[in-house]
């Protein structure tokens, strides 16, 4: 695909009358670039309020209540969990065979920004603690890491990957290649996002992005997705 614009048609339904329903037809037009690049939030009163290159980051974690993580799946990023191994394995070789075929693996939620790939389509405040990714911890109160995973970036490099805890509003999690080397460690800090659904975070250049306008000025987003719809 070259060249994508979509255009909209919103009906502001202020009166029975049809004359005066249809008088206020309002069309307007979002152009998301070649192949999606751009990703649009809008607001249904006013218009276009930001737009952001979808190509920037790798991984997105929800900023509210919960524990969602997302992966970039418009960009070609995907994650699987390795079997049978937990986040102490993470300095211990890997064996990839047969992951692209077998190894359990998952797309962000449609439907609720608190359950990206990483969660496994499970949100732990109605799955007993059970966050995909970690499990709640009653004495802590925080949510530790309890999978561990193979990210593969859109340039086809593959990264090991697990949460060590999402604790006081922070996430912290550690990635390094698939032999160990350019272990990092990353931090996403929730009240640095206050008011947005989603912190982003670019595993190639090891730092977060803000790229959500505050959630109470858009009601409409228009972006790539791996759900066909």
């Amino acid at each position: 695909m070259n060249f994508v614009k979509i255009s909209i048609a919103i009906i502001f339904a202020l009166s029975l009358n049809s004359s005066m329903l249809f008088s206020q037809i309002k069309s307007d037009t979002v152009i998301l670039g070649k192949d999606y690049v751009n990703e649009v939030w809008y607001n249904i009163e006013s218009g276009k309020v930001s737009e952001f290159n979808n190509n920037d980051w790798d991984l997105a974690f929800e900023t509210g209540q919960r524990g969602g993580i997302h992966v970039n799946g418009a960009k070609g990023v995907r994650a699987w969990v390795v079997p049978n191994k937990t986040p102490d394995d993470f300095n211990k070789p890997i064996d990839t065979t047969g992951m692209a075929e077998t190894w359990e693996y998952h797309t962000n939620s449609d439907e609720s920004w608190s359950i990206g790939a990483l969660n496994l389509g499970l949100d732990g405040y109605v799955t007993d603690g059970d966050f995909g990714w970690g499990a709640y911890d009653l004495s802590t109160h925080s949510i530790t890491g309890t999978k561990l995973f193979i990210i593969k970036l859109n340039n086809n490099t593959y990264k090991k990957f697990y949460v060590e805890a999402l604790y006081s509003q922070e996430y912290t999690f550690i990635y390094a290649n698939l032999d160990g080397t350019d272990e990092a460690i990353g931090k996403v800090d929730k009240k640095k996002f206050a008011g947005k659904n989603l912190a982003y975070y670019s595993i190639s250049n090891n730092a977060s992005i803000d790229r959500d306008p505050l959630a109470k000025d858009w009601q409409l987003t228009f972006g790539k997705y791996e759900v066909l719809v």
